[in-house]
């Protein structure tokens, strides 16, 4: 699955501050009762749009499948793409259920649409095909910290209808 976070160009005015992104993914993952070998039925993890990074060559990155093929039909290796250099880093994070990283830099580098991917990583569900497409809930968190961030991202991200309760 992919999201997108919305940065518009025009919080950078002039200079350029530092910012600080946060990204934490939580999820619940069906243990497995029957096997010893294989705990978890199904894992995700997480990866983002890096700054110098394309809208395709992030695809590409994540998704094997989205790589164009060669003439006898193979994947072919793309140029590997680099994302954000996070505090934890993408091995580190991706062992765990609660996966959380944080990154700091300027805001020319977080600026523009940024997408976020969310990937399943199979475990024994892979093996029965009544699970295999199945829905798993997860929450994703995204927080930015730095001048001006929360007024501009506020109207993208708002939920559409607010709802008063008169106490």
């Amino acid at each position: 699955m992919l999201y997108r976070l919305p940065l518009p160009e025009d919080l950078l005015t002039g200079e350029d501050p530092d910012v600080e992104l946060r990204v934490t993914l939580s999820y619940f993952t069906e243990p497995n009762k029957f096997g010893r070998r294989t705990y978890h039925g199904l894992d995700l993890k997480w990866d983002m749009q890096g700054p110098q990074e394309s809208n395709d060559a992030f695809i590409q990155r994540v998704n094997a499948l989205q790589r164009p093929k060669n003439v006898e039909g193979k994947r072919v290796k793309v140029e590997k793409s680099k994302s954000f250099d996070w505090d934890v880093g993408i091995n580190q994070r991706s062992r765990g259920t609660v996966q959380s990283d944080r990154w700091h830099g300027k805001m020319s580098a977080l600026v523009g649409d940024k997408l976020i991917a969310i990937v399943p990583v199979l475990g024994w569900w892979d093996q029965r095909k009544a699970l295999r497409t199945q829905k798993m809930n997860f929450s994703l968190i995204v927080s930015v910290f730095g001048p001006g961030v929360y007024a501009a991202i506020k109207p993208k991200v708002e939920i559409g209808a607010s709802i008063t309760i008169d106490v």
